[in-house]
């Protein structure tokens, strides 16, 4: 299957919401934390915890605080975008800041979570140095506009 890219600059956002660490390692092993975390971010209703959600509503999957790359630990955040300066500091959500910058927008084809898994295993084998790009492993992220519509970004450096 040929994937489809465009490369877009993207603007730093707040998203707030629920986080864990894990590897893809143990996610494709069986025992991974993603499946568990989707389900707090749907059973907690995450969307009447918050005020001034932007994006219209779309949800972030966020990854960062990579220890290497896709090999090693990393960091997801589920959660929404936030406008303004709103002070959540007390609250039981985790705050993340997507990096303003360069980012390669891949589109999914299919159901979530199947047709995310597999264009994220396409990723992890697509050859980012024909586009004279590498990743940055700084804040990749998945963003969902609709029950099967999502975009993935990774963040990139020209090389």
């Amino acid at each position: 299957m040929s994937i489809k890219t465009e490369k877009v600059k993207f603007d730093s956002k707040r998203v707030f919401g629920f986080k864990t660490r894990t590897t893809n390692a143990d996610e494709m092993a069986g025992k991974g934390r993603i499946a568990k975390l989707w389900r707090q971010f749907e059973t907690e209703k995450l969307s009447q915890k918050l005020e001034n959600i932007s994006e219209n509503g779309a949800v972030f999957g966020i990854y960062h605080e990579y220890e290497t790359d896709f090999n090693g630990l990393y960091t997801l955040t589920i959660g929404h975008a936030v406008a303004g300066n709103d002070d959540l500091s007390k609250s039981d959500l985790e705050e993340c800041q997507i990096v303003s910058g360069s980012y390669l927008k891949f589109e999914t084809q299919g159901d979530s979570p199947t047709g995310v898994i597999a264009l994220w295993q396409e990723i992890w084998g697509y050859d980012f140095e024909k586009q004279a790009l590498k990743r940055a492993y700084q804040t990749d992220f998945e963003y969902y506009t609709g029950p099967n519509q999502c975009y993935i970004y990774n963040d990139v450096l020209s090389i």
